[in-house]
């Protein structure tokens, strides 16, 4: 009896020092949070086809499907920003960033992004192989690249 009221009260007091180091600890700051917004588009032109268009979820390498922002420094070396990140995974995000755009665009009777339940006649599949800011030098960045095959 006595070594179950000696575990309860361990584990109190192990729930309690959680709880404190959980209120009282050091405060991480949330990362900062960036998303692409979709161009301002000129329509004009626009024939529009009478095609249902599908855009796929588009593939890419493990180090850039995340959400954290890539960086390439000196030498290739290949990291992330510490403290900052986008609003969702990279190909997550150039998905519906070339949805929006493709719909904006008014070429196409419907845009949608897969999976969907619209039957499409055609099917824009993606691959995303370089998503990342590069720098040339420790301290500036030189320019920022996306590459879409």
């Amino acid at each position: 009896m006595r070594r179950a009221i000696a575990a309860a009260v361990a584990s109190l007091l192990t729930a309690i020092a959680g709880c404190a180091n959980a209120l009282f600890g050091p405060e991480v700051e949330p990362p900062e949070t960036y998303r692409l917004a979709v161009p301002a588009i000129d329509t004009t032109a626009a024939a529009r086809l009478p095609l249902a268009l599908t855009v796929a979820r588009p593939r890419a390498p493990q180090s850039l499907d995340s959400d954290r922002i890539a960086v390439v420094q000196p030498g290739l070396r290949f990291d992330h920003y510490n403290g900052l990140s986008w609003a969702e995974s990279a190909p997550q995000m150039l998905q519906s960033l070339l949805v929006g755009s493709l719909q904006a665009s008014g070429h196409y009777e419907a845009v949608m992004s897969a999976p969907s339940r619209v039957v499409a006649d055609l099917l824009l599949d993606v691959e995303l192989r370089h998503f990342e800011a590069i720098y040339a030098a420790r301290e500036s960045p030189r320019s920022c690249t996306c590459s879409c095959s």
